[in-house]
């Protein structure tokens, strides 16, 4: 019979050899894709002044294609672009989704601060699990259940401000971050056609040409200086590109509605990167979110499938039994 420290090491040992399998990388890889995407906010922060949204958008967007298709192409990749021809309804589905929702994005920003506009984008963590759960039969367990709604708190009080009245904004964002939503889950779709490489080269080029001709038609449009330029290139490989090819990866492997809750520790990397960039240290209030955020966030990398720790523990029995009738 083993002893308490055998037992002990037993279980260490067990644990080592478990194979995490796909679902720790997705939640790995949206954790990295909330952080990419996070550079975004800093990059049209230090270009705001040079650059209105809606031409930034174009090229922030455009630029993110281009890296995707030498990427694809680099790793050979480019032949499975031929998965659009039975994936393209869901593609442009996402695409345009994106599209739609990015101009209202850029209607709250002019008609608000964008620390409201990010406190209202908490919504589409929400918007993401319900839709999750409707339309594509996901399922969170209790403590995931329990992570979401720290995180999303957490990510409220990073954001919040106060001092604005919920007006016209307020529905703008009810809106904008449902299409978002939508957009996210069409992608999940997409991704069993077309690699995260490959659509994100369609979805940056094919979002730049629509935000493109809505800039000339309400004449935003504008030319950037080189230098300003510059900046949005090298952000571009950060943010829509790596970011939103992590997240594609990361769908491929767990749920929507999960990624969505990873995707919301999102404030906690842009506070981070603007103290080191700015100098500006967060509140408390904002520090006490990004706590609470990241441990909702915690919460769900250590939330384990019922079902599937079930057949883990089934699979870890049936190995033990063949090592002994070995020895």
């Amino acid at each position: 019979m083993l002893g308490p420290k055998e037992r002990a090491l037993k279980r260490r040992t067990r644990l080592l050899e478990r194979d995490p399998g796909p679902q720790m990388l997705g939640y790995l890889l949206a954790l990295g894709s909330a952080a990419a995407i996070a550079a975004t906010f800093v990059v049209r922060k230090s270009v705001s002044t040079k650059i209105n949204p809606a031409t930034f958008s174009v090229w922030w967007y455009g630029l993110a294609g281009l890296y995707a298709w030498v990427f694809a192409l680099v790793r050979k990749e480019i032949h499975l672009a031929r998965g659009i021809r039975t994936g393209w309804k869901t593609v442009s589905g996402q695409v345009l989704l994106n599209a739609a929702g990015a101009i209202l994005y850029f209607m709250e920003i002019d008609l608000t601060n964008p620390a409201l506009v990010s406190l209202f984008g908490r919504l589409r963590t929400v918007y993401i699990v319900l839709l999750g759960v409707i339309f594509i039969r996901e399922r969170l367990f209790r403590q995931e259940w329990i992570g979401a709604a720290v995180t999303v708190l957490g990510t409220l009080l990073i954001a919040y401000r106060g001092g604005a009245e919920l007006n016209l904004v307020f529905l703008l964002a009810l809106v904008e971050n449902l299409l978002m939503a939508a957009s996210t889950i069409m992608a999940k779709f997409a991704v069993r056609h077309v690699p995260p490489f490959v659509l994100a080269g369609y979805r940056g080029v094919l979002i730049s040409v629509v935000i493109l001709v809505y800039s000339l038609v309400t004449g935003q449009w504008q030319w950037v200086e080189v230098p300003t330029l510059a900046i949005v290139a090298a952000g571009a490989m950060s943010g829509p590109f790596l970011g939103h090819v992590m997240s594609y990866a990361a769908l491929a492997r767990v749920d929507a509605g999960k990624v969505a809750i990873i995707a919301a520790v999102q404030p906690v990397f842009v506070t981070l990167y603007t103290v080191l960039l700015f100098g500006d240290l967060p509140t408390l209030q904002q520090a006490l979110g990004g706590a609470l955020a990241i441990a909702g966030v915690v919460m769900v990398f250590a939330a384990r499938d019922p079902q599937r720790a079930t057949r883990d523990t089934r699979r870890q029995g049936h190995t033990d039994r063949k090592r002994r009738s070995r020895t």
